[in-house]
């Protein structure tokens, strides 16, 4: 029955106003926050009245995004806090970071689709002025050829221009013009002068921007008149067949240079070279004449001796095992026994007893020592012809620093924090992450490399993790579980740098909300990219898996953002409504059969 004066009709149109009403008032409050948040944080700055909401995050609308907001969503925290997160990197990866951008009015989103590397995360870009900040003009360098210099006829100089700087670049070449007829190139050339007299050296930079810039210095060459001085060095004693090296290497000449050295050995024989060997048939006393020339032909000649002992001919090698040496435990000692010598052949090994019950062999290695102490170290060296030589050396092993903690607080606290103090995911630390919970090898993973990360993660290749020992790294994993961990700290740890904070895919895009024990494991096993994680406990992986199975395994993408993209428009709430009710009408039809 009809009831008199009322328009249903009417009725029905004001209630859906009010619906949609309802719908896109989240979106416009979300925009508007994260418009107030962006104005705010960069004043001075024209990209967001320049591009709008519309553009500066998105890709024109609020259901899609630009690459700026497409890094934007994979951070958490305040609107703040997230902008501020993603200020060093590249989104569009034009070339210049995101804050660079933004302090330049241009778009962190957008990049010049021409542009080499260009991201716009597959959409078109707006018609905005300014998408990429314009690129500087090169400033050029400034030459510097030093000096001024001087030499002798036949003598080389040697010039510097090191001292040349570019602002804004490198200098890639330098030519110089000798003021002789000769030219050079490279930092610090050699010229020689042929006759006396001041000459003019011209030196032109050019830098990485294809600017030049000049600078002119002088040479002034003196006559060559002093003959060079010879010293043979010595007196030397060596035994029959074994060879001897003389060296003349102290021989000068004081206005030029000596381009030749002739030894007599006293014994019928002659050799040349600042340093020369001779081994002597036969023992006695000799007398060794150095003679040496300079580059003008004048002549010196010095003597020395060589006493001369009959023994087997081969003498054993010398040993030199270094140090003392000092440490903590837990971290690696370098030891270098390069310093050991064999008179009459070549060391062909070189063996080291540790002091601990462990060995190594190599002119250089390093080792871990476990805990504190006082350690022998032997080095045993053998030559070509098998003759043996020891030494030994000390190493003092300190506890200080060599505890876990005080490992994780030299290496790790200032990124990630106390391991058990405040959430897992926390965008306060510069490491965004606290990792309680995280074993040996996700530990080694991070530093040396993963499928994700090939050479390690780039924050801690920079900040020096790479010199940490296997029995360092061992020590800051005991201590960050030697307190419990709960499932999600530990999935944190180990997982979320591939599959995301939210476990809904992350870098990888492979979501496991909802994986079980048993799915976690197999894929550790058989999948080549997570073998690593292999030194996880059953216990570790079922609290893994138990956290993964309180994540609702169906929502939107991964770390959603809070600038439109929780709201959306009016349209993709409905359409966002509709799927939920053909679902829920399919499951009741299935519950009704």
């Amino acid at each position: 029955m009809t009831q008199p004066g009322i328009d249903f009709r009417g009725v029905i149109a004001t209630s859906i106003l009010l619906a949609l009403g309802t719908l896109t008032a989240p979106a416009a409050q979300a925009n508007s926050t994260f418009a107030s948040a962006f104005t705010s944080r960069y004043p001075a700055s024209a990209t967001y009245s320049a591009a709008g909401c519309g553009n500066t995050c998105h890709g024109g609308s609020t259901s899609t995004f630009n690459s700026f907001g497409r890094d934007l969503r994979t951070v958490t925290g305040t609107d703040a806090q997230r902008l501020a997160a993603i200020e060093g990197i590249d989104s569009d990866k034009e070339g210049n970071s995101n804050l660079v951008e933004i302090t330049k009015n241009a778009q962190p989103g957008w990049c010049v689709t021409t542009t080499t590397g260009c991201d716009n995360n597959g959409r078109t870009p707006p018609s905005i002025s300014l998408l990429d900040p314009p690129p500087a003009t090169n400033q050029p360098p400034v030459a510097r050829a030093g000096g001024p210099y001087t030499a002798a006829v036949g003598a080389a100089v040697t010039l510097d221009g090191s001292a040349s700087t570019d602002a804004d670049g490198t200098i890639t070449a330098y030519a110089w013009n000798f003021g002789n007829g000769t030219t050079g190139s490279g930092a610090t050339p050699s010229a020689t002068y042929a006759s006396a007299g001041t000459f003019t050296v011209t030196l032109t930079v050019t830098d990485n921007g294809g600017a030049t810039n000049q600078s002119a210095t002088t040479v002034t060459v003196n006559a060559n008149t002093q003959p060079p001085v010879a010293r043979p060095g010595g007196p030397y004693a060596g035994t029959v067949n074994v060879a001897i090296t003389f060296s003349g290497t102290a021989s000068s000449d004081a206005d030029g240079t000596i381009v030749g050295y002739t030894w007599d050995f006293g014994d019928g024989t002659t050799g040349t070279g600042a340093s020369a060997s001779h081994s002597y048939a036969a023992t006695g006393n000799y007398t060794v004449r150095l003679t040496v020339t300079d580059n003008d032909g004048l002549t010196h000649s010095a003597t020395t001796t060589a006493q001369v002992a009959s023994g087997s001919g081969l003498q054993a090698p010398v040993a030199n095992a270094g140090g003392p040496y000092t440490g903590t435990a837990g971290s690696l000692v370098s030891l270098n026994g390069s310093a050991s010598t064999d008179a009459d052949g070549r060391i062909v090994s070189f063996d080291w007893a540790f002091g601990d019950g462990s060995g190594g062999s190599g002119a250089q290695l390093t080792h871990a020592y476990a805990s504190a102490g006082n350690y022998t170290v032997t080095l045993t060296v053998t030559d070509d012809s098998g003759l043996t030589a020891k030494a030994t050396t000390t190493v003092t092993i300190t506890a200080s620093g060599g505890t876990g903690e005080a490992l994780y607080v030299a290496n790790c606290l200032a990124c990630h924090g106390d391991p058990w103090s405040g959430s897992a995911v926390d965008a306060s630390l510069s490491g965004l992450k606290r990792v309680a919970g995280a074993r040996s090898c996700t530990i080694e993973g991070a530093i040396f490399g993963t499928s994700v990360f090939r050479n390690g993660v780039p924050d801690m290749v920079a900040y020096g993790n790479q010199q940490l020992s296997t029995a360092s790294i061992d020590l800051i994993a005991g201590y960050l579980n030697s307190r419990d961990a709960t499932g999600e700290q530990r999935y944190v740890a180990a997982c979320a740098g591939c599959h995301g904070n939210d476990a809904r895919g992350g870098r990888t895009g492979e979501g496991v909300q909802g994986d079980g024990a048993g799915e976690v494991r197999d894929a550790i096993r058989e999948d080549n990219a997570m073998r690593y994680l292999d030194c996880m406990s059953d216990a570790d992986v079922q609290q893994v898996a138990t956290y993964l199975k309180t994540i609702p395994s169906s929502g939107g993408g991964s770390d959603g953002e809070s600038d439109g993209g929780g709201g959306g428009s009016a349209g993709g709430t409905l359409v966002g409504a509709l799927l939920l009710l053909g679902i829920w009408r399919k499951r009741r039809a299935i519950r009704s059969t």
